[in-house]
C-alpha cells in the first residue's frame, strides 16, 4: 500500500484517491482534489476539495497516509511556484518594535523595588484610577501627591504642601483601594 509521504506528490495537482476504508456498500472510501499538503511527520495527505453544492468553495480534506491504497494523477500541477509573500513594512515593523519596548519599560516601572506585597498592591489598585509612579519606595500620584510607607491615607501629603482638593481625592480613593486590598489579602490566606 502506497504511504502518501511516499509518493512523489505535487502540490497543486489533482488526484485520486483510494483509502482501505470502507463506506456503507462495502466499497473503498474514495476522495478526489487537488494536493494542498502532504506532512510527512504525521503521514497525512492534505487534498482541497471543491464544494460547488453548498455555499463554501473548498474544503480540506485530512486522509491518513497508512489508509490510502492507490493515488492516481488525474492532472498535473499547474506549477509548484508559490503564491508571493506579502510586502513588509520595515518602518511598521520598527513602530510596532519601539510600542512593544515602550510598553515593556512602562510596566517595568510600575514595579517597585524594596517594597512590600501589600504596597505594590496599593499601588496597582490607584494605577487603575489615578496616574502614579514610584519614587524609590514613595508613590507619586497626579505628581501632586506623596505617599510614604505604610501607605494609609495619612501617610499621603501634598508635594507643594498644605491642604487641597486632589490630596483629598486620593486619601479617599486609598482609603477605598486599601479596603480592597486588605478584602482580598484575608480572603486568600484563610483560603
Amino acid at each position: 500500500a502506497p504511504e502518501a509521504a511516499a509518493v512523489n506528490l505535487v502540490v497543486g495537482a489533482r488526484i485520486r484517491v483510494t483509502t482501505s476504508l470502507l463506506n456503507s456498500d462495502g466499497q473503498p472510501i474514495v476522495h478526489e482534489g487537488e494536493v494542498y499538503a502532504v506532512d510527512t511527520t504525521t503521514d497525512t495527505l492534505v487534498l482541497q476539495q471543491s464544494q460547488g453544492h453548498t455555499t463554501l468553495k473548498r474544503s480540506m480534506r485530512f486522509v491518513p497516509g497508512n489508509t490510502v491504497t492507490e493515488i492516481e494523477e488525474l492532472e498535473a500541477s499547474a506549477g509548484t511556484e508559490l503564491p508571493p509573500l506579502p510586502a513588509i513594512s520595515a518602518k511598521r515593523l520598527a513602530e510596532r518594535e519601539a510600542e512593544a519596548a515602550r510598553k515593556t519599560l512602562e510596566a517595568i516601572s510600575r514595579i517597585g523595588e524594596g517594597v512590600t506585597r501589600e504596597a505594590q498592591a496599593v499601588f496597582d489598585a490607584l494605577c487603575k484610577t489615578l496616574p502614579c509612579r514610584w519614587d524609590g519606595t514613595r508613590i507619586i500620584v497626579l505628581d501632586e501627591v506623596i505617599i510614604v510607607d505604610p501607605y494609609t491615607p495619612e501617610q499621603c501629603q501634598s508635594a507643594t504642601g498644605g491642604e487641597s482638593a486632589t490630596l483629598a481625592r486620593v486619601r479617599k480613593v486609598l482609603s477605598g483601594e486599601l479596603r480592597k486590598v486588605r478584602r482580598r489579602t484575608s480572603t486568600s490566606s484563610n483560603a
